[in-house]
């Protein structure tokens, strides 16, 4: 600021000047790095099959019900049927599901992750694969039994 009747001004009272550099001028950009998690696709997957068999296993089983009662078939014959498509197809894509645990656990072991997920599948498959074992086993019998 001038002081009135000064003739010398403050070096303060200009506005800044930008200051001038020779060369380009050069933008500094951050580099972000993304990490995507790995991501499990196995090339047969055996889940799809297994979901195919379910329902495979629910639509045969509807149809032999509805076919017995159509074509009025004995009792026996009929829970045969729909117990050996139901618990036989469901079987089948209990195994199915397995195989897609056991080779997601192989993916796993490569990358260091856990297995226990995996583990606990093929587990909980083998059961349900015993269930549906023993459900047709013990069809054959009350059949066998009459």
């Amino acid at each position: 600021m001038a002081i009135p009747g000064s003739e010398r001004e403050s070096p303060f009272s200009q506005p800044p000047q930008p200051i001038q550099l020779q060369g380009t001028p050069v933008s500094q950009q951050t580099n972000v790095v993304y990490l995507q998690p790995p991501v499990f696709n196995p090339s047969p997957n055996y889940r799809n099959y297994s979901y195919i068999a379910m329902g495979v296993s629910i639509v045969l089983t509807i149809f032999v019900q509805v076919l017995s009662i159509v074509l009025e078939l004995d009792f026996r014959i009929s829970q045969l049927f729909s117990n050996v498509f139901c618990c036989g197809i469901f079987g089948i894509a209990f195994v199915l599901d397995a195989l897609f645990y056991n080779s997601r656990m192989k993916w796993e072991q490569s990358i260091g992750a856990s297995t226990t997920n995996s583990t606990i599948g093929i587990v909980f498959d083998g059961i349900f694969l015993l269930i549906c074992v023993l459900g047709i086993m013990w069809t054959f019998l009350v059949l066998f039994s009459w």
